[in-house]
């Protein structure tokens, strides 16, 4: 699915979070924005987890706590020291 996203994304000349990819934008250690969050499977003060189209993003850190929360973005803050993305198996 992955590749048939990035092909279209190319095609068309669109991004591919308009197509639904997870896209993770931080600002500095303490704020990072997950767009085209989907639900969240893991949630503590030092980590989180949430599930996307893509795979499953993983934010570790300190005292994280999400701010803001709806399908199109998550908004968590705190001290972060990692962010993964795991893909997806038939992607």
């Amino acid at each position: 699915m992955d590749r048939l996203r990035e092909a279209v994304s190319g095609w068309l000349d669109i991004p591919e979070e308009a197509l639904g990819a997870p896209r993770v934008v931080l600002s500095g250690r303490t704020e990072a924005l997950i767009e085209n969050a989907g639900a969240i499977g893991t949630y503590v003060p030092g980590l989180l987890r949430v599930r996307t189209a893509g795979g499953t993003v993983t934010v570790e850190g300190e005292d994280l706590i999400i701010r803001a929360y709806s399908r199109a973005a998550l908004l968590v803050t705190g001290r972060i020291r990692r962010v993964t993305l795991e893909g997806r198996e038939d992607a």
